[in-house]
């Protein structure tokens, strides 16, 4: 974790600063072990009294339904058939935090990893398909994107950290209009992103497409 730190932390703060502002973490682990050692009985205690049906309150996350399809046809139906009410999950690396804060309440979350269809890079004339699915990571080591698109090879090492970046979708980052991946600005110099529905498919503008930070779909703020 203090590696993880020293990554994402600004160029002036140095190891030992971070050291020392995990000490009172250390602190606090120490105290909850010598509890958890002296009194045993207390980390069930809570936990013994919840019904199945009651632990569902304790999420973190608001409680959603959740579908996994196995090709795009069936996701782009899902997604129809609860219009306003689903949000997509490929990465995830935005939208999880914003379940467990409950700053997003969708009815349903539909994972599209399962589809095939959906990553790869691939060279179509003159432009470049980047995949839903494609991480970041793997837009970093495409020699495809680094010789046709320089200027999202460049950006994509200043994209979180390693963790986030091999998780993380370049695609997602793009439709989410996240405030702080530089990939966003990227978005916006390539131009165009293809988005569907379940009974069309469309090409639009970059302009067009990320109307402001954190819109799920143009003109529809996020949950």
């Amino acid at each position: 974790m203090l590696f993880v730190l020293k990554g994402v932390a600004p160029p002036g703060i140095s190891v030992g600063t971070i050291y020392r502002a995990a000490i009172p973490y250390v602190w606090l682990t120490l105290l909850m072990m010598a509890l958890d050692f002296h009194l045993p009985g207390h980390r069930h205690g809570i936990c013994d009294e919840l019904s199945r049906d009651d632990a569902r309150i304790a999420m973190k996350a608001p409680p959603f339904l959740y579908r996994r399809p196995h090709d795009l046809d069936e996701a782009l139906t899902l997604l129809a058939d609860n219009a306003g009410r689903a949000q997509v999950l490929a990465g995830g690396q935005s939208l999880v935090p914003s379940l467990n804060m409950r700053l997003s309440s969708p009815d349903m979350l539909v994972d599209i990893n399962r589809i095939g269809a959906l990553r790869g890079n691939r060279e179509r004339g003159d432009t470049i398909r980047i995949g839903a699915l494609v991480r970041h990571a793997e837009v970093l080591d495409s020699s495809l994107i680094a010789r046709k698109a320089p200027l999202l090879a460049m950006a994509i090492p200043y994209v979180a950290h390693m963790a986030v970046r091999n998780r993380g979708t370049t695609c997602g980052s793009l439709a989410l209009a996240t405030p702080r991946p530089r990939c966003r600005s990227c978005g916006r110099a390539e131009r165009r992103h293809r988005a569907a529905q379940a009974d069309t498919s469309r090409t639009v503008s970059a302009r067009d497409f990320l109307p402001r930070p954190l819109s799920d779909l143009p003109g529809r703020p996020t949950r």
